[in-house]
């Protein structure tokens, strides 16, 4: 197995989901930011609703990696939603909180029992 820089783990976690044909959300936050921390609230609530039916991957926007794919991404405030579609094509961002109702909108969960 090769061995992998640390910031190139996180870019390949991305292209690897969005290769695995479900929809993506890719969340840009920071701890010291209250609504990214509100965000990993919504976060959690959207894995426990869909589980498996998206792939969810929450960046540290601080860190190494984070700051490595914000620039790719070119983001400018946090937090910021990157929306993936199942065929791996970027659907739009959202800038700020957004409830869980918005994003499965934006990645046509919406038709999903959530009960």
């Amino acid at each position: 197995m090769a061995t992998r820089e640390p910031d190139q783990i996180l870019p390949d976690r991305i292209a690897e989901a969005r290769s695995l044909g479900k929809p993506m959300i890719v969340e840009f936050g920071a701890d010291n930011c209250a609504a990214c921390r509100e965000m990993k609230s919504v976060l959690s609530d959207l894995e426990a609703t869909y589980g498996d039916q998206l792939t969810i991957i929450d960046v540290e926007y601080g860190s190494t990696e984070g700051r490595q794919v914000q620039k790719a991404y070119r983001l400018i405030a946090i937090p910021t939603q990157v929306f993936f579609a199942a065929d791996g094509k970027e659907l739009g961002r959202h800038m700020g909180a957004i409830p869980i109702a918005d994003i499965a909108v934006w990645l046509g969960l919406e038709s999903v029992d959530a009960s």
